[in-house]
């Protein structure tokens, strides 16, 4: 790795840009490592351009699908950049309007991928504690006498 790192540093005022840009969000290399070794300032406005065009793309690709992967995916390659709030907020709606979903009727695959989509959730707690009485919410939901019955048999 560390040839491959050095090697992009000695060219990096000839590496396509967006080349550069993907090792940029790659973490690859820094901008701070590329100026040390002789960046251009030409080149650094390129790569400046290239990366607000690549942020302007990914948060439109993100509005357009509307997922919390998509905006995970945002907030990974631009923690900081200029829709990280407007991102944040829209992971928080949906987040909100998924937990009011799952929350009506559980089940053991929707507590699982909440909590796999938002380990911090704010309502994680919630979940795990749901998860670990999903039998018993399956026997509710099932509600016949014999449900109960395997489920007391099940869990004496």
């Amino acid at each position: 790795m560390e040839e491959k790192k050095d090697k992009i540093l000695s060219r990096c005022n000839v590496i396509p840009i967006k080349n550069i840009v993907k090792y940029l969000r790659d973490g690859v290399i820094t901008m701070d490592e590329l100026r040390a070794n002789g960046l251009s300032s030409e080149r650094e406005d390129e790569i400046n351009k290239e990366i607000v065009s690549n942020e302007n793309i990914i948060w439109k690709r993100a509005q357009k699908s509307h997922t919390p992967q998509a905006y995970h995916e945002y907030l990974r390659i631009f923690p900081d950049g200029k829709y990280a709030a407007n991102c944040k907020q829209a992971l928080e709606d949906l987040e909100g309007s998924w937990w009011d979903e799952i929350s009506i009727a559980p089940t053991e695959e929707s507590l699982n991928a909440y909590i796999a989509i938002y380990p911090d959730g704010e309502h994680l707690y919630d979940a795990n504690l749901l998860l670990k009485d999903i039998d018993w919410l399956n026997t509710c939901r099932i509600n016949t006498q014999e449900a109960y019955l395997k489920y007391r048999d099940s869990f004496p």
